[in-house]
């Protein structure tokens, strides 16, 4: 039997192929340089991001034919045939060079190539010879096989296949082929009467819910209470799963007013966290509930109005600690330490404390916001943004510590932003030679 004889545009065209595949086995490197070209299986799990729900699972492509290939992992598998498998690797690794994705889109190129590979059996498997017949045909073989949602993919894949071809001039003739399938836009609606029916058969029906409420009502034990009531929450609220599995063994509380205050500690932790102690405001909190009444000290009966109480002395004078620094001083150095620590005198951190506060004065709107408004609103205005701005501007005129607070966290920004706002609600800036009373 004589050869087939090849034509010009064929043999550009295997010209052309075997380019194309050098280019991407020897340049490309996607998937790293120590890809193992001639495997029929590539494992690119470090190469191909995953999500969460699949993180532990490895991530290959399988270039095989449909011959056992639902099986997890290369044993029983049928390799594809070359120059087949050659084209196919080389437009995988290609793309992914030219655009890293995760390893779905690219086995969704491959499982729609395997319907190509069946079409070329009796033409040596060689991709120059795919013709516009040959996608025809896979695209039905993809109908046959797949869900509609699926299978539209799988075209729109046979139709990159062929887009590339064309591209890369890899065929005798351009295929100009397009997928034929429509998109099912329905089948990923979530408002569509299909989703809505779907969701629908899923409820419990209100003869179960009847029947739930009628049997709740008849458990007497603190263990069948605990028991209901997670059944009556999982048909609730289902996604609630996890709460109900974080359960401690004794998770039931006696005192209603302990479980009032570990709700609302749990809430004020969240609020607080990432809040510097120096900027809780504590002025608001007033103790309520409480009364002076009279005591009866060792059976010495109330006080009457004929004793003259007798106060004992704390110290020489009266006073506390003599010669120590009053407590709203000790307040600002503490304040000011936590944000410069030892990086310049205290004299010198006053002063740029004051310098912030005077810049952040000229600010009309700041000020109005300050005067006018509660601390917890002024600090979601202007004022953090002015106080910003007024470091930045002090960068010429003392570059130490503006540079030291320009490279802390907001943390540090945050209590500055506190003192301004203490500095200007007040209207009295820092006193500097109070500061060095010993």
């Amino acid at each position: 039997m004589a050869d087939r004889l090849i034509t010009r545009p064929e043999r550009n065209a295997l010209e052309r192929l075997e380019a194309f595949v050098a280019q991407a086995r020897y340049d490309c490197a996607a998937f790293g340089t120590s890809l193992e070209w001639d495997r029929a299986d590539w494992d690119v799990t470090t190469h191909c991001p995953r999500p969460v729900s699949k993180a532990a699972q490895k991530a290959v492509l399988y270039f095989t034919t449909h011959a056992n290939g639902e099986a997890k992992s290369i044993e029983g598998r049928v390799a594809m045939a070359e120059p087949f498998a050659s084209f196919i690797k080389a437009l995988i690794r290609r793309k992914q060079d030219s655009r890293p994705q995760g390893d779905g889109p690219l086995s969704r190129i491959i499982n729609a190539a395997r319907d190509l590979h069946d079409q070329l059996g009796d033409r040596g498997h060689d991709p120059v010879r795919l013709t516009h017949a040959d996608f025809a045909a896979a695209v039905v073989a993809v109908q046959k096989r797949s869900s509609p949602t699926t299978a539209y993919r799988l075209g729109c894949a046979l139709q990159t296949i062929a887009d590339t071809i064309d591209r890369h001039g890899l065929s005798a003739s351009r295929l100009n082929w397009r997928n034929p399938l429509k998109r099912q836009t329905n089948a990923l609606s979530r408002i569509s009467k299909h989703a809505n029916d779907a969701r629908e058969s899923k409820l419990p029906t209100s003869d179960v819910l009847d029947e739930l409420a009628r049997l709740s009502h008849l458990v007497n034990e603190p263990s069948d209470a605990v028991c209901m009531s997670v059944i009556k929450l999982l048909h609730c609220a289902p996604w609630r799963i996890g709460e109900v599995l974080a359960l401690h063994a004794d998770c039931e509380v006696e005192d209603p007013e302990l479980e009032n205050f570990a709700t609302f500690a749990k809430l004020l932790a969240k609020r607080l966290d990432g809040v510097a102690p120096e900027a809780v405001d504590l002025r608001g909190i007033t103790l309520t509930g409480y009364d002076i009444k009279d005591r009866e000290d060792n059976g010495g009966g109330p006080f009457t109005p004929d004793e003259t109480p007798m106060l004992k002395p704390v110290g020489a004078g009266g006073s506390p600690a003599p010669g120590s620094k009053p407590v709203y001083l000790e307040e600002i150095i503490k304040r000011l330490n936590s944000l410069f620590g030892e990086a310049a005198p205290l004299r010198d951190q006053a002063h740029f404390v004051n310098q912030i506060a005077s810049i952040a004065q000229e600010n009309d709107i700041v000020m109005a916001q300050v005067s006018q408004s509660d601390k917890q609103l002024a600090m979601k205005g202007n004022l953090p943004g002015s106080v910003q701005n007024a470091v930045v501007r002090s960068l010429t005129s003392n570059k130490s510590l503006a540079s030291l607070l320009l490279k802390e966290d907001r943390q540090a920004m945050g209590i500055l932003t506190n003192i301004i706002y203490d500095i200007l609600k007040s209207g009295e800036k820092l006193d500097v030679d109070a500061l060095d009373v010993e």
